[in-house]
């Protein structure tokens, strides 16, 4: 009985007892919505974060006061330059709506590895926020830009890049859960977007960015930089990250065009496919990437009679063949210029081949530039458009 009534009672304190033992209020956190890291000229971090100024963005009466505001500080490691913020914020920087890490170019180059164990240590980040690498610039200059269709810079980057994704092939999201994965697997090296400022700078950083109807600098994507374990060690160019996305599964739709007499067939291309097979021929390792899809007309400046289904099949063999250039030309390019496995065939080798893999791993440095790799394409146009003779 006694047991029971003891029971009772610390069954009726429990609620009374519990608490929330690390609550904050609102008012007192300065949420980070992205952060940049570079090298500073002693060789230490330079971090700049981009905090929300929640009464700007709240407010429904506007101002001439930005609504982002970035702040900097250097240290031996990255915890040491994050705490060195509170000399300069007056709140506590939280890092959970994180959005956009940004690295700048000197940086990545230098490594990239150590960088990143505080970002995934810590309990209070999550790890779906998008990495990206300033070409020909620093990340504090990227995050400086003001931009006028988003209030807030993170956003706009943050938003260019999935739309850019999803239709446009040169660009790719990368978490930080994908960048460790490509660098800690043996046969497998990273990719990240590229941003740029195009135009001026020095504007881009006033409020003149956000009220001119023509801008002075844009924040750009820009073309996919390659790594090599943990080092930046060049960039692909357009054609080439466009190859690399479609060799790699990450191209969810994109435009092509095909060239006539007349000018150009443009064609939207879908449900593009890609699979990869290794195979071993003469102890060395040979790819086959085959890739299908569909496609439709869109745009038509060719005089051709779309009745007429030879004309038809004239143009998606025109696509198929300027595709297949397209790949392999990033492959060999890769192979040749870089050196560098950003497709993974070591990976793929592991798994369709793993006693061939464990001989050739030591030695992969040398065998992936002298890989052969054949690849085929399969694109058939579905759609014609609503009308069948082009207006030209």
């Amino acid at each position: 009985m006694k047991a029971k009534q003891l029971v009772a009672i610390l069954l009726f304190c429990a609620p009374l007892l519990s608490g929330c033992w690390d609550k904050v209020e609102l008012n007192e956190l300065g949420i980070v919505n992205a952060i940049a890291i570079d090298k500073a000229n002693n060789g230490d971090y330079l971090i700049t974060v981009q905090l929300l100024s929640p009464s700007e963005i709240a407010s429904q009466y506007p101002s001439n006061r930005v609504t982002a505001i970035t702040y900097q500080a250097t240290g031996k490691t990255i915890l040491e330059a994050i705490r060195k913020l509170s000399t300069s914020v007056s709140r506590r920087l939280y890092f959970a709506h994180l959005r956009i890490f940004i690295f700048g170019e000197t940086m990545a180059q230098e490594g990239i590895r150590k960088s990143l164990d505080f970002f995934y240590r810590d309990h209070e980040l999550r790890t779906d926020f998008y990495l990206l690498v300033a070409k020909h610039s620093t990340g504090a200059n990227i995050l400086h830009i003001l931009t006028p269709l988003e209030k807030i810079p993170a956003n706009k980057i943050y938003g260019s890049l999935k739309y850019s994704q999803d239709n446009w092939a040169p660009t790719r999201t990368v978490t930080i859960d994908d960048l460790l994965d490509c660098i800690l697997t043996p046969g497998k090296e990273p990719v990240l977007t590229g941003i740029e400022i195009e135009g001026n700078p020095r504007l881009g950083k006033t409020t003149e960015n956000i009220e001119r109807m023509q801008i002075p600098a844009v924040l750009k994507l820009t073309d996919l930089a390659v790594f090599k374990r943990d080092r930046l060690i060049g960039w692909l160019n357009e054609s080439e990250s466009k190859g690399y996305n479609k060799i790699t599964n990450h191209v969810a739709q994109t435009v092509e065009y095909v060239n006539c007499r007349e000018g150009k067939a443009t064609f939207e291309i879908s449900n593009l496919q890609t699979k990869i097979k290794s195979k071993i021929v003469h102890n060395k390792p040979m790819m086959d990437i085959h890739v299908s899809g569909a496609a439709d007309i869109d745009d038509m400046e060719c005089k051709l009679d779309l009745n007429n289904f030879k004309n038809v099949y004239m143009l998606e063999d025109r696509l198929n063949k300027k595709l297949k250039t397209m790949l392999v030309t990033t492959v060999k390019g890769t192979q040749e210029r870089l050196n560098s496995d950003i497709f993974g065939f070591g990976d793929i080798l592991y798994h369709h081949h793993p006693h061939y893999w464990r001989q050739v791993e030591p030695r992969w440095d040398e065998t992936f530039p002298e890989t052969k790799v054949q690849v085929t394409v399969d694109i058939q146009v579905r759609r014609l458009g609503t009308i069948i003779e082009s207006f030209q």
